[in-house]
């Protein structure tokens, strides 16, 4: 017998017994991975602004959309809206147990960025995610949501696109002159509304934040600006984003 012959024969009866479950259990490992990759995160680094992965699965279908269209980057927005979302270290989050005062005590991280956030926004177990973007002539407020394996795309909101650094906070008054103390970024951001069992699941959350805050069944999305009581809350409603009407 043949040294390849023998290699195959060998290969064969290991299959044939135990080797061949721990085959399908590799496999099936191995297809998880790579569906959870294909999903949307944003990765987390302690302190410091987390890092948004689309996957080559949204890419095709935002590029499908409008091949012009641009996610914002964490860096067009005005400073001190980006340190908002710096994850907390280790040291802060164990320094709340000792804080009874919520005003001193730092919220854990989320999928959440300025221009993104991640989240189960239709209930069927895949993230989705919610972006600001521009194609340079509109400012998209766009969601994502899986459909299958492919996600489809869907305007939130549309309207006119003014670049980042002329965007500026606080805002310029018409013949005023311009403030010395004044950010140039943008000032409008997503944050991530948890579901109702993901609240309560959260010690921060019932300890910390409004039990009058609206939750739905899944994950929702606010669109607010910074330090304004504007803001716009987003829900999935059949299969698509609805704005929340108390």
């Amino acid at each position: 017998m043949s040294a390849m012959s023998m290699v195959y024969f060998k290969f064969m009866k290991w299959l044939s017994n135990e080797g061949k479950m721990k085959l399908i259990y590799l496999l099936m490992i191995a297809g998880f991975t790579g569906a959870a990759s294909a999903q949307p995160t944003i990765e987390i680094h302690e302190g410091r602004l987390g890092e948004l992965k689309l996957g080559p699965v949204v890419e095709q279908a935002l590029k499908k959309f409008n091949p012009n269209f641009q996610v914002y980057n964490s860096s067009d927005f005005i400073q001190s809206l980006q340190d908002v979302y710096v994850a907390p270290t280790r040291e802060q989050l164990a320094a709340n147990k000792n804080k009874t005062n919520c005003d001193e005590m730092i919220p854990p991280a989320d999928k959440s960025l300025p221009q993104a956030v991640v989240g189960d926004f239709n209930g069927d177990k895949i993230d989705d995610v919610v972006l600001l973007g521009h194609d340079q002539k509109s400012h998209y407020v766009l969601g994502v949501l899986s459909s299958g394996k492919t996600y489809e795309v869907s305007i939130i909101e549309r309207s006119e696109y003014v670049p980042p650094t002329q965007s500026t906070f606080p805002p310029k008054e018409a013949g005023e002159p311009e403030p010395q103390d004044v950010e140039r970024g943008l000032t409008e951001s997503l944050t991530l509304v948890e579901s109702e069992a993901e609240a309560r699941k959260s010690e921060y959350i019932k300890k910390c934040v409004s039990p009058d805050v609206k939750r739905f069944k899944n994950d929702a999305v606010l669109v607010s600006e910074y330090m304004s009581p504007a803001n716009r809350l987003y829900y999935v409603k059949g299969k698509k984003f609805v704005e929340y009407k108390p």
